[in-house]
């Protein structure tokens, strides 16, 4: 020891004897001023520098120069007077339970923390921890710990194994994580740490979880998301022959998956079939079913479970997930209870973008063997996804009858699910009057249309008057909708009250047009109806007689518009009447006229103020230079351009005009594709190659393409989306419609469970809008070798597959692997949906036979409502033997099958009906066959009554009728509104309909109105009588329309009559074709024939006019002698 160390010694002990006669200030004195001062010396860098007992240790420092005065040492008096390093290296010679004796000399944090952070010898640390357990400690202390601590851990974590690791983890820092931050975990050494730590961290800290606030769970999220995605490979720790390696989400992401997102999945793993592989193991179901995840994770984690294994057992799907998931899974075999158990839960699913559809919920039930009354009590909404077989043979009347305060207020009931519920119900004893029929709810889209006419006059008022009534009539058949309103129309008319002000106004298109030639009172209360185009034609032009301002008018009212209707209107009302009309769907015919009458309108001025679809019509070739051209055309693009056919000269001239003026030479930009809008759906194939991207949004719009456009698209969306073979499900939602044109090689290319994924919705959305796009895909799809591979290796038809896959199950499933792979029982329980297929004859063929498997005796009434197409391949002798009792059946099979307009099973089908009972060709019954009135024989089509013509309110259609019934037809029209001939042009459109068995006498008549005949029904005219027609008299018809004559002048109508006039009359209807008879000679001149010359002489062609001039000249020269 120095001599400096032995005087400090001495003094401090002699200060040391006399200690505790000391006053606080004086013993604060002698340390600071004298103790600290021979005891340190600064140094350059500022630190105090230690000049005695610089090896010993801390205790015998303590003793040797400190003494009593130890008693006043904090920690802030030993920082200054010991160095930093040095500190660590005297307290590390402490054992733990000695510096646990200084630590609580004071109990303020600072002074742990101090302490703490110098104790840094990691086995004692561990035991002072260990001892710390047992000290009752303050919240400020207690993060104090942690603050020192927690970096010393850090920075022995090389020394330390892994299950010390978990004990620090889980055990020593059980008492302090809750107290965790983003500082102390975002440094390098936690972000470069090893695996075993992390995975203990995220263990330790999912343990806290639910003790964070919010914001520390994203704080330490963002952690994790910078640890595992600071590495080159991905997943981060993840080795495939590790025991567990499937559990790698639950190991490395914990509870904090539940602030995650499916893009940090994707970036995590940057491999789409480990992630599958992660979601199915069994700690990561359990993580999802006891975790709080976003919409969009459950809907991530339901794909990826459903991609790697669709069968998956329901037992085994999260709970959480199980709205999300279940329309994608394979629901295969479900035990009875199981099946309820699903249902119970799906039925409280209340997510705003999923929609449990019946067709999922239907495989699911198919497995119940009976639906009692408590059954259908625990599906509540969930029942409407019975299928009609599953409640004609499953249920009883009265469990249905005792539950329907429920199943009334389902939604989703089809009419046979619903025709099925209410037979069944009636059968037991269910009355029929205003009440009841208010308590079916929305089962009143079942009723029987001759239900109306058992009920009294109150019971109709009440039920017109009904709201929750009417809402639902909206949604039933055509033949209900018309019976009630007739019965609605008789009570009105009983009670001698406005029929419009009785009838509901979204009920209106049920009134026969025979009710609407009528005076007009309350435009107002007219515009407020929701009519048929048809029927506002027919009020139309009394509607022009009494209203001068159109810009009040409803799109209900417009869409009647003609130009018949509008002859005595001048220009300057028929322009401010066509300026109205911005948001009212208009035909062609309407369109056609409208822009005849318009065609010395300059619309350059004030373009913007007129329907696009009339700017189609028009030419646009004076609008192309004009300063706002571009404005001009992408309003024009705007347009339904399916309205012109493709080969329309001013469709083409619209789009070269447009190029024009946009200055469009090359590539075509976005911007440019953006104003051309729907006028790029004619774009050439090489255009559409060399286009922006964009090309394929624009495109997606377009109703149909030709055979040039079509490869073209395709190479288009594969250059963007690359090998089709990597294309996800998302890749074909972006397709879109496009998806329809696919070429069967690429078809090929994408795999078979993406494709059943895609394509069952996609055909479902397309069928009835996009008809000849269906028709395409669906032979592209069956074209395609993977869909035409050897059978029958093929998987049983079930409940599921058919319900989810429809229409692809005609792609998939030829006639051959039909017969192998379709059960006929499971074709019972699902026949509505197969009916309903885009099956081909030699598929229907296979079902109808296994039909008849299923029903030896012919088959029952109930089930005929669900044949569908099916019923095409049934002969007429067949048919002839069906039960059709009742108007429903008829109405089912008919509008469900796709007859052609002529087809005479249609007419057997009708006869069959006929045959019963109190069954008549009435108003109703005609309503039905309006669109196949021409599949009726003779002797049908005689029994259709005057009374029926008037009362039905869907228009004949009978373009193919053979010209002896559509004279037939005609003459019944007549007759029905003969009372309203006065009616002029209300009476035109009346018999429109059958026109082309009208007579020429008829047709005479007619034109004296001017009614401005469509050139398309103009060309349905009856040849004979047109032939007796006079160009006046054509012209008369046709108004505006007589320029449309040259499109049709080479039909046989056309040549019959030019055959049968002169010149003069041809050129008066501007045809530009020979006339068949030569001109009359006028009085008092004579023809002279010398057409005949000598053999081999050269032909002499002298004017007519002056062989005329020479007889005349010689006739007069002569008479003075005679």
């Amino acid at each position: 020891m120095s001599k400096p160390s032995r005087l400090l010694q001495q003094s401090v002990k002699g200060f040391s004897l006399v200690y505790g006669s000391l006053s606080a200030d004086t013993r604060q004195d002698i340390f600071n001023h004298f103790i600290k001062i021979y005891l340190s010396k600064k140094a350059s860098s500022n630190d105090s520098m230690l000049m005695c007992g610089k090896n010993e240790t801390f205790q015998t420092f303590v003793d040797n120069y400190l003494m009593a005065f130890s008693a006043i040492l904090d920690s802030e008096k030993l920082v200054s007077l010991i160095q930093s390093g040095l500190l660590s290296q005297k307290l590390n010679t402490l054992l733990p339970n000695e510096l646990l004796r200084y630590l609580n000399q004071d109990t303020s944090s600072i002074h742990w923390e101090i302490i703490l952070s110098h104790y840094t010898e990691i086995s004692n640390l561990s035991v002072l921890m260990d001892l710390l357990k047992t000290v009752n400690m303050s919240s400020a202390t207690t993060e104090a710990v942690l603050r020192a601590v927690w970096p010393t851990f850090l920075n022995s974590l090389e020394s330390l194994s892994g299950s010390e690791l978990d004990t620090w983890l889980s055990k020593r820092f059980s008492d302090y994580l809750h107290l965790i931050s983003k500082k102390l975990l975002n440094v390098e050494v936690v972000l470069n740490a090893s695996c075993s730590f992390y995975k203990n961290l995220v263990n330790a800290l999912s343990i806290h979880y639910w003790n964070y606030t919010t914001s520390t769970h994203q704080d330490i999220y963002s952690v994790f998301k910078t640890y595992l995605l600071r590495s080159d490979t991905k997943p981060r720790c993840y080795v495939s022959s590790d025991e567990g390696a499937a559990s790698w989400i639950f190991t490395y992401l914990g509870d904090y998956l539940t602030h995650s997102t499916p893009e940090d999945l994707r970036l995590f793993t940057n491999n789409v079939t480990l992630l599958q592989d992660f979601s199915v193991d069994q700690t990561c179901l359990a993580l999802i079913e006891r975790l709080n995840l976003s919409e969009e994770l459950k809907i991530f984690f339901s794909e990826l479970i459903a991609s790697k294994d669709p069968s998956i057992s329901l037992t085994k799907v999260p709970r959480k997930i199980l709205c999300y998931i279940i329309g994608k899974l394979n629901i295969g075999s479900v035990g009875e209870s199981q099946a309820l158990a699903t249902a119970n839960i799906l039925k409280n699913c209340s997510i705003s973008n999923i929609t449990l559809g019946n067709d999922v919920l239907a495989s699911l039930l198919s497995s119940v063997s009976t639906f009692t009354a408590e059954t259908l009590g625990t599906l509540g909404s969930l029942a409407g996804a019975l299928s009609p077989t599953a409640i004609i043979e499953k249920t009883t009347g009265s469990a249905l009858q005792q539950s329907l305060p429920t199943l009334s207020k389902i939604e989703t009931w089809s009419v046979a699910q619903a025709s099925s519920v209410v037979k069944k119900i009636t059968e037991v004893g269910f009355t029929i009057n205003a009440t009841s029929l208010g308590s079916l709810g929305s089962l009143v889209i079942g009723l029987e249309a001759n239900t109306m006419d058992n009920l009294t006059s109150a019971d109709i008022s009440a039920l017109a008057n009904n709201t929750r009534f009417v809402s639902y009539m909206e949604q039933a058949t055509t033949t209900l909708r018309q019976r009630f309103v007739q019965q609605v129309i008789q009570v009105a008319l009983a009670s001698k009250k406005n029929i419009f002000q009785v009838v509901p106004a979204n009920l209106a298109s049920e009134i026969p047009v025979s009710r609407l030639i009528m005076s007009i009172n309350n435009v107002q209360e007219l515009g407020q109806m929701k009519w048929t185009t048809s029927q506002a034609q027919v009020f139309f032009q009394k509607v022009m007689d009494n209203v001068t301002d159109y810009s009040n008018l409803s799109v209900n009212i417009l869409q009647g518009f003609t130009c018949g209707a509008t002859n005595s209107l001048n220009n300057s009302q028929f322009q401010s009447l066509i300026k109205s009309m911005k948001n009212v769907t208009l035909q062609s015919s309407q369109l056609s006229c409208a822009t005849k009458r318009l065609t010395n309108t300059d619309v350059s001025t004030d373009f913007k103020s007129y329907p696009s679809d009339v700017l189609l019509f028009i030419g646009s070739s004076s609008n192309t230079f004009l300063p706002d051209c571009k404005d001009y055309f992408s309003l024009l693009g705007k347009s339904n351009i399916d309205l012109l056919p493709r080969t329309s000269p001013i469709r083409t001239t619209h789009l070269t005009n447009a190029k024009t003026c946009l200055k469009i030479s090359g590539t075509l930009t976005k911007d440019n594709l953006e104003t051309l809008g729907f006028l790029a759906c004619d774009l050439t194939a090489s255009e559409i190659i060399a286009a922006d991207p964009y090309i394929l949004t624009v495109l997606r719009s377009c109703s149909s393409f030709t055979d040039l456009q079509k490869p073209a698209i395709n190479s288009k969306i594969i250059n963007i989306n690359g090998n089709p073979g990597n294309w996800t499900i998302s890749t074909l939602k972006e397709i879109g419609n496009l998806a329809s044109i696919l070429s069967t090689s690429t078809l090929q290319q994408l795999p078979m469970a993406l494709k059943i994924e895609f394509f069952p919705n996609f055909l479902g959305n397309i069928k009835i809008k996009y008809k000849t796009s269906f028709s395409y895909i669906m032979k592209q799809l069956k074209e395609s070798p993977i869909s035409t591979r050897a059978l029958p290796s093929c998987t049983n038809l079930t409940t599921d597959i058919i319900v989810k896959q429809k229409d692809f199950i005609a792609v998939s499933y030829p006639s051959s692997a039909l017969e192998t792979c379709l059960d006929a029982s499971v074709m019972v329980d699902n026949l509505d949906t197969l009916g309903s297929l885009a099956f081909d004859d030699s598929q229907l063929l296979v079902l109808r036979k296994k039909l008849d498997v299923a029903f030896t005796n012919g088959i029952p009434e109930d089930y005929l409502l669900q044949l569908g197409n099916i019923a095409r391949m049934y002969s007429t002798d067949e048919i002839a033997k069906w039960n059709i009792t009742r108007l429903q059946t008829l109405s089912s099979l008919i509008e469900k099958g796709s007859w052609e307009s002529n087809d005479t099973k249609v007419n057997a089908l009708v006869s069959r009906y006929l045959q019963q009972p109190r069954a008549s060709l009435d108003g109703t019954t005609l309503t039905i066959l309006a669109p196949k009135v021409c599949s009726l024989s003779g002797d049908n089509i005689g029994r259709i009554s005057s009374d029926a013509i008037g009362s039905s309110t869907v228009p004949m259609d009978t373009s193919t009728c053979s010209q002896t019934n559509k004279n037939i037809l005609f003459s019944k029209l007549k007759s029905a509104y003969q009372s309203f001939a006065d009616s002029k042009y209300a009476y035109y459109l009346l018999l429109q309909p059958a026109i082309g068995g009208a007579r020429a006498a008829d047709l005479i008549q007619l034109s004296k109105d001017s009614p401005n005949m469509d050139i398309n029904v103009f060309a349905g005219l009856n040849p004979e009588e047109v032939k007796n027609l006079a160009a006046s008299t054509i012209k008369d018809l046709l108004g505006q329309n007589v320029a449309d004559l040259s499109s049709i002048a080479s039909s046989d109508l056309i040549k019959g009559w030019v055959a049968m006039n002169t010149q003069t009359a041809v050129n008066l209807l501007g045809l530009n074709l020979p006339a068949g008879v030569k001109e009359p000679t006028p009085n008092g001149f004579i023809v002279l024939d010398l057409a005949t010359q000598p053999s081999g002489a050269a032909p002499c062609h002298i004017s007519s006019i002056l062989l005329f001039s020479t007889a005349a000249f010689v006739v007069q020269m002569i008479s003075p002698f005679l």
